[in-house]
């Protein structure tokens, strides 16, 4: 609350800082005030923002997370349970667009994971490719490229991404039985 008031006295001081109004969008964010959320970035990206700013991703990731939420409080209670809204998945892209030179791999792996919760399983394979060029060593990414290729069976190609998966984390009983899977699969009994 205190955070709030004093961002709230400094943009009456000067409208236009960009500290204070992604400031008070995060404190809204952290007491989730959803309303004042939207307000402050919505307002960012349309008035103040300089395209192509690193800033600019960075509100376009606090709009995505703003609508990701907003979604899934809409459904809360409800059955069906899909956790994306087209509006987070476009301000997500915008971040990649923005700053794909200096983004890490978490968010190529979010957009990918956002595209299979959409059944768009090669456009979430072509992010999770992404992903793992940048970090090879993420377990998780390694493991959705190798379902992918179980799905199109071409257990080879996922057998080389289960594999990674298991050197970056040996003691994963899980990994070790993909792989057995996709031995057993490519009638290799003695790899099995």
């Amino acid at each position: 609350d205190a955070a709030q008031k004093k961002l709230e006295r400094a943009l009456q001081i000067q409208p236009d800082s960009f500290e204070a109004n992604y400031n008070l969008g995060l404190v809204g964010l952290q007491v989730n005030n959803l309303d004042l959320v939207e307000e402050q970035f919505e307002h960012m990206r349309s008035v103040m923002m300089v395209p192509h700013s690193v800033q600019h991703s960075h509100v376009y990731f606090q709009l995505a997370k703003l609508q990701e939420k907003l979604h899934t409080n809409s459904l809360t209670g409800s059955s069906f349970r899909q956790t994306v809204t087209p509006a987070a998945l476009q301000s997500y892209l915008q971040v990649l667009g923005i700053s794909a030179a200096d983004t890490d791999s978490r968010l190529f792996d979010k957009v990918g994971s956002i595209y299979e919760q959409i059944q768009d399983h090669q456009e979430a394979n072509q992010y999770y490719n992404e992903a793992y060029r940048i970090n090879p060593s993420d377990i998780n990414t390694a493991s959705s490229i190798g379902s992918y290729y179980i799905k199109l069976q071409a257990t080879e190609k996922a057998i080389y991404y289960y594999e990674r998966a298991v050197l970056a984390n040996p003691n994963d009983p899980n990994l070790m039985l993909r792989v057995a899977s996709c031995f057993r699969n490519s009638y290799l009994p003695p790899k099995q």
